[in-house]
């Protein structure tokens, strides 16, 4: 229930007409959904992401999120593989007033960043 509900919430930030670019493009919500659909599954990876610059146009309408990603995938083991990168989200005000992703790509896992990078997302979130 907890899973599909975060699906859901994931859901109502990304525009309809979206692109999020891995090694492969995924092309709308239904899409894009669906290729983060692991996430969402008892026992998958786990993501955490923080933007570490934002920024605006100066019309308002358009904006870049940026940052450090940290994926915590489980092994059969009981282990964890733990993976870093950097993500870059693009953000349109929509005319209902809200904000929604229309393009996000990210780098793939490398080394852990710098500590200060680190911290970064293990600071309290300060917003909903």
């Amino acid at each position: 229930m907890r899973r599909r509900i975060i699906a859901e919430r994931f859901a109502s930030f990304i525009d309809s007409d979206a692109r999020f670019i891995r090694s492969t493009v995924a092309r709308g919500l239904e899409s894009i959904v669906e290729a983060w659909g692991g996430f969402f599954e008892p026992g998958g990876p786990a993501i955490k992401w923080r933007p570490q610059f934002v920024e605006v146009l100066e019309d308002g309408k358009l904006a870049l999120t940026r940052g450090p990603y940290r994926v915590t995938t489980p092994t059969a083991d009981g282990r964890e593989i733990v993976g870093w990168g950097t993500f870059s989200s693009v953000w349109r005000l929509n005319q209902d007033g809200e904000w929604h992703v229309v393009f996000d790509a990210g780098s793939p896992p490398g080394e852990p960043p710098l500590e200060e990078i680190r911290a970064l997302l293990d600071e309290p979130v300060a917003c909903d």
